[in-house]
Parts: structure tokens; C-alpha cells; sequence
């Protein structure tokens, strides 16, 4: 076995060891041991940091019967789903924690293909096998065909899931009982049903390997030459003709720059720190309580939320108070009519703006005009039209030019400290200016 650097793709390491055949690797999850399909033994188990085989995972029990071909490994690392290319086909589970085989093999009733298991953890798709990953039995078959192709014309040969595990793709070749394959298909099916979802995608030679992209956005078949599907009209999009002259393109893989804190994401796999947390890359784990990784401004930073008043907020149970009020963790509900948490200078507090009568801000202000352009001899708080006087009117405006509904050049007199804002200081010397008169 070959050991590679991908940042230079030079090989660095040649890893010898007697094996008879099959196709199949896999690397465990925390990347320090590498799994290969030994075709007559079992399982060669190899330290990734020695670059040394360790031990075999031995199925010789049954020799006479044995072609130990494709492996997969569960998201926690602890268990192999190896499977026996020779009839009676079953597939072997092996535990990483022992390196030893673990209970009966598993009967899956037809020829399996590669192993693929979903994100959980919790399903293994071989060929058209299901298995439930916590009893090892067969929970279903799915079928494929129906009365477009009859029993026995369509041979599984590979099968990938996608990014969230939502969808299985069996590729197929149809076979010809007179003659060379008819070509190949691949097949969209539900894992929650376990049943095909709309027409399969027709190819002109028999599948070899299927791959998803990250996104889950596009399928790569091999079947002669490389096929780009779209995953979301199940439609072919493009052909890569095979790089190997003279040779069809068989397995293929798929490498994806891993994504960085704050990006998202539908997998673990796909951030550079291994945690996607409600579709953002996190920079940990972030299961704990009240821990949040899609904080405003803090996206990807794993923040245990007891957020202060007047800290940008998405949900409530974010703010230490447990109020999110527009977008901002008050101290209270605010909910009431007039009541604000947003109010310049004091976001996070909770204010009710008290005017004279009970009016509700309207949808559309209309700013009053100037009715003299004589300046009255003394300046007076929340007096827009420079007449002398304060009205509810113009006490509205001011709330308006608070909440950033209305420019603060529509109450000039409102804004005492000249900072082109309106705070509730002034607002409420304006109200004074109501109740009691410009001095």
C-alpha cells in the first residue's frame, strides 16, 4: 500500500504486507488507523503513525467461501462493515476497539457493493441490503426496476449517501441475458423509506463507482467515462471522458477543501475543525447548555449564551434575561404599546415613551413643515416647526428618528446635544416641553 502526501501528492511511504486481492480501504475517523481488504484473510489493520500492519482481522473460518472485498467504518470509529464478495454474500462486522470479528455474518441475500453508512451512524446500505447497525440484521431490500427493467436484469454495483444521509444512490449495471450489459442506472432512493424516488439516471455502460460532492448538490458516476449528475433534477449535466486510454474509469473520490469557522456546513467532515453545529462550522463540539455557535457577528465562535441586555440576539433562550426583542436581549418582555428596547443610547432597556394621550405611532409620519421663519428667542426641546410650541406630533417624530424610522434632519430642535441622533433623555425633555410649555 501507497502512502501519499496530499499537499504535494508525492509519494512518501510504501507500506508492504502479504495480501491475495480485494479492493477495499477505509480510514478511521481520528485518522490514525487505515483498514484494507485482504481478500483470503480478512482485514489488515495498519497505524497510520508507523506506517506499520499491527494485526488482521481473521475470517478464516470460512476459506472455502471467502472473497473479503469492500469495508466501511461507522462516524464513531468503533465498528467495520466488511463484506464477502463470494456468495452467500453476507457482510462481516468487525469491532476496531478489539480488532475482532463480532457475532454471526450478516445474510444480505444478493451481490453487495461497497459499504456505505449514514451520518448517525445508524444504517448501512450494501447493494439494495439495509442494515439497522444496532441489532446486524437486515431491516430492508430495496427494490429497484419495477416494470421498467424485470427481475434479475439490474446487478447493484455501487451505492454513496448523501452529505445529511437523506438520500441513497445505488448504481447499477443492467444486464443483457443474451449478450454484453445493456448500459448502466443510477437510482435515487429515501432512507427514511428506503424507496426509489423518481425515474432512474440512465448511463451508457454499467456503474462502477458513484460519489457525492459536499453540497450534496451533484453525483459522479463511473461507467466508461465519468458522469456529472444534478442531485436536484436527477439530471445528467455533463461527461468527463475516462483519463486512462483505452480504459474505462472505474472507482472515484472526491476531495473537498474543508471549510473554516463560521461557514456552513451539513456534515462534521466538511469544516477544517471537524464540528458543524446547526449548519455552521464551529470552532468545538458546542453541545452544552445554553452553548450557541450562530450568535450575530459571533458565527462559528462556540459562545455559552448569557448574553447581556443590549447584546445582538437571534432567540431568547440566547439572552441571559431569556428576552430577544427585536434582534436585541432586553431586560423584559417589551411588549407593550409604546414600549421600546431598541432606543438609542439605552438599547437593552426596556422604555416606555409616555406622550399625553394614548395615540399608537402611525405606519407613516408626515413631518411638519415650518409655518415661520422667525426664530422664536428661545430654543425649545422637540419644537420641529420652530414655532414656539411642542405637540404630540412632533413628539412622534422624535420617537421615530429614535427607532431609525426617520432621519434626525426632521426635528432638529430635537436633538439637544447635536449628535445627530435623538435619545430618550430628550424625548423626554420634549414631553416636558408638552406638558408644561417651551420656557
Amino acid at each position: 500500500m501507497l502512502k501519499i502526501d496530499t499537499a504535494t501528492n508525492v509519494v512518501v511511504r510504501s507500506i508492504p504486507f502479504d495480501r491475495a486481492g480485494g479492493s477495499g480501504i477505509a480510514v478511521a475517523p481520528n485518522g490514525r488507523f487505515a483498514y484494507v481488504t485482504d481478500a483470503a484473510r480478512g482485514v489488515a489493520v495498519i497505524n497510520t503513525t508507523t506506517n506499520a500492519v499491527v494485526t488482521t482481522i481473521s475470517v478464516v473460518s470460512r476459506p472455502d467461501v471467502i472473497f473479503i472485498d469492500n469495508i466501511g467504518v461507522t462516524p464513531d470509529g468503533q465498528r467495520l462493515y466488511v463484506t464477502n464478495g463470494n456468495s452467500p454474500f453476507d457482510v462481516f462486522v468487525m469491532d476496531t476497539g478489539t480488532n475482532t470479528v463480532v457475532g454471526p455474518p450478516i445474510q444480505i441475500g444478493s451481490f453487495g457493493t461497497n459499504v456505505a453508512i449514514t451520518p448517525d451512524g445508524a444504517k448501512a446500505y450494501v447493494g439494495v441490503a439495509v442494515i439497522n447497525t444496532a441489532t446486524n440484521t437486515v431491516s430492508a431490500h430495496i427494490v429497484l426496476g419495477g416494470d421498467q427493467f424485470p427481475s434479475g436484469q439490474l446487478s447493484p454495483t455501487a451505492v454513496a449517501l448523501s452529505p445529511e444521509g437523506r438520500r441513497a444512490y445505488i448504481g447499477t449495471t443492467i444486464l443483457n441475458p443474451n449478450g454484453p450489459p445493456f448500459g448502466g442506472a443510477v437510482w435515487a432512493v429515501d432512507t427514511s423509506t428506503n424507496e426509489v424516488v423518481g425515474d432512474p439516471i440512465l448511463l451508457d455502460q454499467g456503474v462502477g463507482d458513484v460519489a457525492v460532492t459536499p453540497d450534496g448538490h451533484f453525483l459522479y458516476a463511473t461507467a466508461g467515462s465519468v458522469y456529472a449528475i444534478d442531485t436536484t433534477g436527477s439530471t445528467r449535466r455533463g461527461t468527463i471522458p475516462s483519463p486512462f486510454e483505452g480504459q474505462a474509469a472505474n472507482q472515484i473520490a472526491i476531495i473537498s477543501c474543508q471549510r473554516t469557522n463560521g461557514q456552513s456546513c451539513l456534515v462534521d467532515g466538511q469544516c477544517s475543525s471537524a464540528f458543524c453545529v446547526d449548519h455552521i462550522c464551529c470552532d468545538r463540539a458546542c453541545n452544552g447548555a445554553n452553548e450557541f455557535c450562530k450568535l450575530p457577528s459571533l458565527e462559528g465562535t462556540c459562545v455559552t449564551a448569557a448574553l447581556p441586555s443590549g447584546h445582538a440576539c437571534a432567540t431568547s433562550d440566547q439572552c441571559s434575561s431569556t428576552f430577544c426583542v427585536d434582534s436585541i436581549c432586553c431586560d423584559r418582555a417589551c411588549d407593550k404599546t409604546n414600549e421600546f428596547c431598541t432606543l438609542r443610547g439605552l438599547e437593552g432597556t426596556c422604555v416606555a415613551v409616555s406622550v399625553p394621550t394614548a395615540t399608537l405611532l402611525p405606519t407613516t409620519i408626515e413631518v411638519p413643515s415650518p409655518t415661520s421663519t422667525a426664530s422664536p428667542p428661545h430654543a425649545c426641546a422637540g419644537d420641529c416647526n420652530r414655532d414656539g410650541s411642542v405637540t404630540v406630533d412632533e413628539l412622534l417624530v422624535m420617537v421615530s428618528i429614535a427607532l431609525g424610522n426617520v432621519d434626525a434632519s426632521a426635528c432638529t430642535r430635537g436633538d439637544l446635544n447635536h449628535d445627530g441622533q435623538i435619545a430618550i433623555t430628550e424625548i423626554l425633555t420634549a414631553v416636558n416641553a408638552v406638558l408644561n410649555g417651551c420656557p
